[in-house]
């Protein structure tokens, strides 16, 4: 096992650690597995009344992450999944790009992410769904 990358992002922090699978016969194509683990914050409601939970700790959710490139060329596509569901709530985190690489060490991405998750229990009850558009740049050294 090896840890492939650590994202740092508002009240998320990203730890991924993958056993890199082998290339499918005739698909050209890095394809990884592992473990996530995310930090879950506060939720708040603002109205007559202000209520808070705290409940920060780390959430795991499972990973699974394909990048695959046609022939080995400068263009492929990018799509990472984490997610997990259980009684207590549930999270997805979907990314889906385009990635291209102009010289050796630098690749540019674009694409779609999509969030959504929540819980629901006796003490909350609270579900978020965000999209965005992305635009990234991955440097190998």
């Amino acid at each position: 096992m090896q840890a492939r990358r650590i994202l740092l992002a508002p009240l998320v922090v990203l730890a991924c650690v993958t056993p890199s699978l082998p290339a499918l016969a005739g698909v050209e194509a890095d394809i990884e597995t592992g473990v996530v683990f995310a930090s879950r914050a506060e939720t708040s409601l603002y109205g007559p009344e202000v209520r808070r939970k705290t409940n920060i700790g780390f959430v795991p959710l499972l990973n699974a992450h394909l990048e695959w490139r046609p022939r080995n060329g400068p263009f492929g596509l990018v799509v990472d999944v984490d997610a997990l569901a259980a009684p207590q709530g549930r999270a997805e985190d979907v990314l889906i790009a385009a990635m291209w690489t102009p010289r050796p060490g630098m690749d540019l991405r674009l694409g779609y992410r999509t969030v959504e998750g929540g819980a629901d229990n006796d003490e909350v009850y609270s579900f978020a769904w965000l999209h965005s558009v992305v635009a990234g740049l991955a440097l190998t050294f």
